[in-house]
């Protein structure tokens, strides 16, 4: 029995990909609250690995703070923001939130409020990374699945669409963009950030964000 969590680790970091839209495609498993899913799964991940022996739980716990509370704060202004610009569809949809990407059209106090979310997500991401760490491959698949669910927040533009692109060309060239931005996140930006920020909470930010989005 010791050693099931560890696969249930697995799956449900993988689990977090099911929800999310890569590009121009929609998500595998297209849910009206798939946003909420992402997130349960995402401390699924954390909790079931807690269970394998000789794990850090206390890293686990540490790395759900650093991490699921300031994404549940961030997605919660986002999806906020985007039900008071009318966007079509679910909110607590990921695809809704992909499909019109909450940068555009957003006015310099939005776009401040969002910037600074994503600073502190960046910053709280980076330390719960390093404590994710202790969960072996379910932690750097949680790494990974953490900063896929950014990159379809924040950063969901379609290559495709951009280059006049259709068809499978589109779905194929939005694909590869969305992993490339997931492991520019995951590798490069985030770590980037944490190092500049390495003194500072992502609470200051996260907060300062969440402000300038609740009166839209």
């Amino acid at each position: 029995m010791g050693g099931i969590p560890r696969p249930l680790a697995v799956c449900c970091a993988l689990a977090v990909f099911a929800f999310i839209p890569p590009g121009a495609l929609p998500p595998f498993y297209d849910i009206s609250v798939g946003a909420a899913a992402s997130l349960v799964c995402l401390g699924l991940t954390l909790a079931a690995a807690g269970l394998v022996p000789g794990t850090d739980g206390r890293a686990l716990r540490m790395a759900a703070l650093y991490a699921l509370l300031p994404l549940c704060l961030a997605l919660g202004s986002c999806m906020w923001y985007a039900h008071q610009r009318g966007a079509p569809g679910s909110v607590f949809s990921m695809g809704t939130l992909s499909v019109m990407p909450i940068w555009e059209g957003a006015k310099l106090w939005s776009k401040a409020g969002l910037l600074l979310l994503l600073l502190g997500l960046a910053r709280g991401g980076t330390e719960a990374r390093r404590l994710a760490g202790a969960a072996g491959l379910a932690g750097r698949l949680w790494a990974l699945a953490f900063s896929a669910v950014l990159v379809c927040l924040f950063a969901p533009w379609s290559l495709g669409r951009l280059l006049g692109l259709s068809g499978v060309w589109l779905l194929v060239a939005d694909f590869c963009f969305f992993w490339l931005k997931t492991l520019l996140a995951a590798l490069w930006v985030m770590p980037a950030v944490g190092h500049a920020g390495k003194k500072i909470p992502p609470w200051p930010f996260l907060g300062a964000g969440a402000a300038c989005l609740a009166f839209v």
